[in-house]
């Protein structure tokens, strides 16, 4: 292993580039239009649902007086 000088030396940017192309690639440094408007829908979903919450709040569980179906179950004997 080549080392170049002390690491914490290096700027972003060139620690960026020291890393070969192909593993940037990998681990999702590059950036292209489908990861752009993957990005955007997602701030766009989060962004809708922020606001629905806020104009269609969940009921409280105090509000929820139902209680749930119970069943007689019999287990028959062969």
């Amino acid at each position: 292993m080549v080392q170049v000088g002390n690491q914490n030396e290096k700027s972003f940017w060139q620690s960026y580039k020291a890393i070969p192309p192909r593993a940037r690639k990998y681990i999702g440094l590059n950036t292209n239009s489908y990861e752009i408007a993957g990005i955007a829908i997602a701030l766009m979903g989060m962004y809708i649902s922020e606001r629905l919450e806020e104009r269609l709040p969940a009921p409280s569980k105090s509000q929820n007086t139902s209680t749930p179906p119970t069943h007689d179950v019999t287990i028959a004997k062969q």
